[in-house]
């Protein structure tokens, strides 16, 4: 399966708004729409991008290394579509 470059964006929002919810809000999606599209995109990484708990929600290890990549395909939508 192809890497979706709508789910990077997805990942890429709930990562810099630190929430689903807010990212929902941000990209005028439903919340749980926003979270069916990050476990899509952890199922085909195969691991977790979050660590989420009742307080908070942080970036795994491999979130982390998957950040900089979601930016630069954010970055390269915004600039092509520019």
């Amino acid at each position: 399966m192809a890497l979706n470059v709508h789910q990077l964006h997805i990942f890429y929002t709930v990562a810099q708004r630190g929430s689903f919810s807010s990212a929902a809000q941000t990209l005028h999606m439903t919340q749980p729409a926003v979270t069916m599209q990050v476990q899509a995109l952890e199922e085909r990484f195969g691991t977790k991008l979050f660590n989420r708990t009742t307080k908070k929600l942080e970036l795994t290890e491999a979130g982390h290394h998957l950040l900089p990549q979601a930016r630069k395909a954010v970055e390269l939508m915004r600039d092509t579509d520019a």
